[in-house]
């Protein structure tokens, strides 16, 4: 890992070794320049940075180094961050010699540390994901790959039904998942936003097939996905997509009677049931 790979977006500031943290700060450095820069301008010429990432180098680090400071609404370089950028590198002398506080030495030369969560196996690439606390994304890491680092997360729960040729003379399957796609979630938060999808899959189901499916349905579990698949788009959470394939079996002949698909998003399930309850008044009544 280098300081590259930190304006890849691809590591932490707390993954790199000093050396690279301090040439990170440099950059910084380089970026504001002698005639100073605003903080709109600052953060494009650093694209795959996050704001908050910019603001810890810039607004905390450099400031609390003495080597910048805020006026006006644009960044400076102070005497001693100019010297710097003439001189053409930071080093940890010059920060002790600016009198930067302990708490900025110490981030600057511990020891790299990574904090990694395994959240799941990818269904797209059957990579393995893993949340990274101190970018707040998630990282996917496949064999024989450069591991990617992505911000949107796939949750889908899956459900089945089978009713086992218990309804009269057919037999229903149903293949069921709900899902949706989430940004800075932690593993626990990803946790709440399973039962909500397990949730949401019962209540999707009963408006489909009816009150009694609801009571048939063996939920699966959750899996994850790094980008999307099949029948599975990108839904913002807290909107959630719900999918359901139903196939119905003749019991007499085994023989597969008809297959077709439901899909719609929670926010549309209301006008679905409406336009269901419609088509059922029309069918039975002649309307």
């Amino acid at each position: 890992m280098s300081y590259k790979d930190y304006f890849e977006g691809t590591v932490a500031f707390s993954e790199l070794k000093p050396k690279d943290r301090l040439r990170v700060l440099y950059e910084f450095i380089k970026a504001i320049g002698k005639e100073g820069i605003s903080r709109k301008e600052l953060e494009k010429k650093f694209p795959s940075l996050s704001s908050s990432q910019i603001y810890q180098r810039v607004y905390r680090d450099l400031y609390f180094g003495n080597l910048a400071y805020t006026f006006k609404g644009k960044v400076f370089l102070t005497d001693l961050g100019l010297k710097i950028l003439e001189k053409g590198s930071l080093t940890l002398e010059d920060l002790k010699k600016a009198k930067a506080p302990d708490f900025l030495i110490k981030r600057i030369t511990r020891k790299p540390r990574v904090i990694y969560y395994f959240i799941g196996v990818d269904d797209a690439t059957r990579g393995k994901i893993y949340w990274i606390s101190s970018l707040k994304k998630y990282r996917l890491v496949v064999k024989k790959e450069k591991p990617k680092i992505f911000e949107k997360l796939g949750i889908v729960v899956h459900g089945s039904i089978d009713t086992g040729g218990q309804r009269a003379h057919e037999r229903l399957v149903v293949e069921a998942k709900t899902w949706t796609f989430v940004k800075e979630k932690n593993p626990e938060e990803i946790s709440d936003i399973e039962e909500e999808l397990a949730d949401f899959l019962e209540e999707a189901v009963e408006v489909a097939f009816g009150g009694w499916a609801s009571d048939l349905i063996i939920k699966e579990g959750a899996s994850y996905l790094s980008e999307p698949k099949g029948e599975v788009y990108i839904v913002d959470y807290p909107e959630k997509g719900f999918f359901a394939e139903y196939k119905h079996y003749d019991k007499k002949t085994g023989r597969l009677k008809r297959s077709n698909t439901i899909t719609f998003l929670e926010s549309e399930m209301p006008e679905y049931e409406r336009k269901k309850k419609l088509r059922y008044r029309q069918k039975t009544l002649g309307e």
